[in-house]
């Protein structure tokens, strides 16, 4: 006699479930205390500017990132709305 395969599709209420259910939230990164209570700024370049704004930060013995906040400070300071 054959044995008959148990049906293990889900059924629609356990898909919708699972869409539903709320998701774990991911564990934060660990943050460096120089960077506590900053927000991050994301802005495509292009390469050929990407490499200048480094051979530059380079050539005044800073990272990239601290170059950059040199002058978007500098920049604010400038257009300050008065």
């Amino acid at each position: 006699m054959k044995r008959v395969r148990e049906d293990t599709t889900p059924k629609i209420e356990e898909i919708a479930a699972d869409i539903h259910a709320p998701k774990l939230a991911a564990k934060p990164e660990k943050q460096l205390p120089s960077r506590a209570g900053k927000k991050n700024l994301v802005v495509p370049i292009d390469p050929p500017l990407h490499k200048t704004l480094k051979q530059q930060a380079l050539h005044l013995d800073l990272t990239l990132e601290r170059y950059v906040t040199s002058a978007l400070e500098e920049l604010a300071r400038k257009n300050a709305i008065k």
